[in-house]
């Protein structure tokens, strides 16, 4: 799965669209909690499976990254 955009933010939690490379099926991420750092973005995003086809991202999909700076306090 990759991130497609963000639908909501409350400082670093926000609601999330995703978006299957294999198969183009979108969920959002409810019931699920997203959180913008790098750590998130690098490793979780990538790690979930499709609920359509069950894969998951290939190594070369192109990672997205947080809006706002680790050493920032929001």
């Amino acid at each position: 799965m990759r991130l497609k955009k963000k639908l909501k933010q409350s400082r670093r939690d926000f609601q999330g669209l995703y978006e299957c490379e294999h198969c183009g099926h979108e969920v959002t991420d409810q019931g699920l909690r997203s959180y913008d750092d790098a750590y998130f973005h690098l490793y979780v995003i990538p790690s979930f499976p499709c609920p359509a086809c069950g894969k998951k991202a290939d190594p070369n999909t192109p990672k997205t990254a947080p809006d706002v700076p680790a050493h920032i306090v929001i």
